[in-house]
């Protein structure tokens, strides 16, 4: 089974005119939910533009996500026997390199998507291996298995946990139980622990995310708890050193959504239920929550004051 890839260079003539919204923007698309990881691009649309489509592809099956740094898109997923991860050609869609990452997961497609961080894209595998491969040929770096390095839990279900940059690491929640240690962050040039936190609820397949709050930048760690609820871990890392820096727990509900990093503030925690919208100026406290609004894998873009 294939799936099919559209990747519009969108609208090169005004791109040359006014180089806004072109894929070698320095900013680009890095990792999942963008360059800050808060689902909101630093580029714009100039107005009056169109989309026409520039190149199409085949790429592997499964529900990974598009990153894009200079002039290489990168992808991933699976022919059902193999999974790969797919660096193509910006502006041509010329088929670049694609790096094998072993035998595909048995019931699941590949759902992470990687990050480019420098010279090197990392990605989390169906079956719970993090990556790190080289940009310019796809040649593997490095691996680290989440179930032989952190008891991972999620490997007959299948890891999904889309890796995130934070300096030069990525920070991948590991799926292992609640005794053991939850959240790490690798060197993303040579796949060494940085940092580790511990004494975490256990997650479900969900990314991490990263906000600023009070001055303090902090990962964001969707926690579950038994017999269903979900709620919100802040972990301040310093100096290869992690502690909680503060934790809320939702009255109900729990799912797979990345924390969405607000203004003011403020974060957004999805549930398959519903949303809660989260103050954490001082102590933490739910501001209010709505059922019109509910979890699906990426969490919802936000503009203005308004989310889409």
């Amino acid at each position: 089974m294939m799936r099919r890839l559209t990747y519009a260079v969108t609208i090169a003539a005004a791109a040359l005119a006014a180089p806004v919204f072109h894929a070698q923007s320095p900013s680009g698309w890095p990792q999942f939910l963008g360059p800050d990881r808060d689902n909101t691009t630093r580029q714009t649309i100039p107005a009056g533009a169109t989309l026409a489509e520039a190149w199409r592809a085949d790429v592997p099956a499964g529900t990974s996500g598009i990153v894009v740094s200079g002039t290489r898109l990168i992808t991933g997923g699976d022919d059902d026997a193999r999974e790969f991860v797919v660096a193509f050609d910006v502006d041509s869609g010329r088929e670049l390199w694609r790096s094998t990452l072993g035998p595909a997961h048995e019931t699941a497609d590949p759902q992470a998507t990687p990050v480019i961080i420098g010279d090197t894209v990392v990605t989390v595998s169906a079956t719970c291996v993090v990556h790190g491969l080289d940009i310019a040929t796809g040649q593997s770096r490095w691996q680290k298995s989440l179930v032989t390095e952190f008891k991972s839990r999620l490997a007959p279900r299948a890891c999904a946990m889309s890796p995130m940059i934070d300096g030069a690491t990525v920070v991948v929640p590991t799926g292992a139980p609640a005794t053991g240690t939850t959240l790490a962050a690798f060197d993303a040039a040579t796949g060494t622990v940085v940092w580790s936190a511990a004494n975490l609820p256990v997650s479900l397949n969900t990314p991490a995310g990263l906000g600023t709050f009070k001055g303090e930048r902090l990962v964001l760690y969707h926690h579950a708890k038994p017999p269903g609820t979900g709620g919100l871990s802040a972990v301040r890392v310093k100096g290869g050193t992690t502690d909680i820096a503060w934790q809320i727990d939702l009255k109900a509900g729990m799912s797979d959504t990345a924390p969405l990093a607000l203004p003011g503030n403020r974060v957004l925690l999805q549930t398959w239920n519903d949303s809660a919208l989260i103050d954490v100026s001082s102590t933490p406290r739910i501001v209010w929550t709505t059922t019109d609004l509910w979890a699906l894998y990426p969490p919802p873009t936000h503009h203005a004051g308004v989310l889409y």
